[in-house]
């Protein structure tokens, strides 16, 4: 019985440390994040196919593109 109880709180303070550092791993990323996924250099400004749209080009992988946004 005693060394279940042991086994039982070896898990426990296991798994607690996982969630506690799991949360400081999301705490520090969040803060790191600088909501690019993808480096800007690496887009290229392209000719849209169609008017009122802004697209970019990523290497030779694709081209993005988003309603475009007026100045103001």
């Amino acid at each position: 019985m005693e060394k279940l109880l042991t086994v039982g709180v070896i898990v426990f303070v296991s798994l607690l440390l996982a969630l506690i550092f799991a949360g400081v791993y999301s705490i520090v990323g969040a803060l790191l994040d600088t909501g690019d996924s993808l480096p800007a250099a690496h887009w290229t400004p392209v000719e849209p196919p169609h008017p009122g749209l802004s697209c970019w080009a990523l290497g030779t992988t694709g081209v993005y593109c988003e309603p475009a946004t007026p100045s103001p």
